[in-house]
């Protein structure tokens, strides 16, 4: 039989180096693993945009609209992916809503009254969920669409869908955010509406 080698300080010193550039590779693969998931969690949004009392950061490099709030029709902003950034399943458009309520009322009865459901409420599947918009409470619905026609055949699945997130903020503003895009849902469409609901204040002047 061979000699056993000896187990010197030297050897000993090299193998505890070795296991160290072992566990420092370890460490250093975690942290950039961790750094992709959130950034994978996170939407680029550009600067605070301010409409009324609403403060609320958008899309980066989106294509806005501003537009003038009523009793009738709340709609205030609108902003378009543009074409060449468009994820799966085609261009998307976030519109936002901003409603001075005459009395108090839950996210689920403002959605019921105010007619921003309409065009989910003929999809059988569609989900609501718990969610939040700047901290408080709030009402996610998820609704796939269908279309009637598809005249330009830009969606071969022939489907719309819609994501509908309510809150109400200062007891009596409502908030709501609703991305409409062709084809399903996805994950991605998820951490974009959170990330714009994060950025939702209401902050009324002197």
């Amino acid at each position: 039989m061979p000699p056993a080698r000896e187990y010197t300080p030297a050897r000993r010193k090299m193998m505890q180096g070795v296991l160290w550039i072992v566990l420092a590779g370890s460490v250093g693969l975690a942290a950039v693993v961790d750094h992709q998931l959130l950034g994978s969690r996170r939407a680029s949004l550009g600067p605070e945009l301010i409409v009324g009392a609403l403060h609320i950061r958008l899309p980066v490099n989106w294509i806005a609209s501003r537009l003038r709030s009523n009793l009738v029709d709340p709609l205030v902003l609108e902003m378009a992916e543009p074409d060449n950034a468009a994820s799966a399943g085609g261009a998307r458009i976030i519109r936002v809503y901003s409603q001075l309520l005459r009395r108090p009322m839950s996210p689920d009865q403002y959605l019921d009254n105010s007619g921003l459901l309409d065009d989910v409420s003929r999809s059988a599947d569609f989900r609501v969920e718990q969610t939040t918009l700047a901290g408080r409470q709030a009402v996610l619905v998820v609704a796939p669409l269908e279309m009637p026609d598809n005249p330009d055949g830009n969606n071969p699945e022939g489907m719309q869908a819609e994501i509908v997130l309510c809150g109400i903020l200062n007891v009596r503003h409502a908030v709501t955010l609703k991305l409409l895009k062709d084809g399903p849902i996805t994950a991605a469409d998820r951490v974009l509406m959170n990330s714009v609901a994060s950025t939702v204040r209401i902050e009324r002047g002197p």
